[in-house]
């Protein structure tokens, strides 16, 4: 499954260290759901595209 996290943390201009501190989690932890390492909690995918303003979809399914 691919994600965009970082592409919009990036047009937010926002840190992976700045995201890990809204989250409570660390910058390791946000580099890992960047890169696909790290399954995220559902509860947090939902609040992730809450802050984006995206639907999961548009956020989390590769669209091939």
């Amino acid at each position: 499954m691919e994600n965009k996290i970082k592409v919009y943390r990036e047009r937010m201009n926002m840190s992976q260290v700045e995201l890990a501190e809204r989250f409570g989690v660390t910058q390791g932890q946000v580099s890992k759901w960047e890169n696909g390492r790290r399954s995220i909690k559902a509860t947090v995918a939902m609040k992730l595209c809450d802050l984006f303003g995206v639907k999961f979809e548009e956020l989390f399914v590769n669209k091939e």
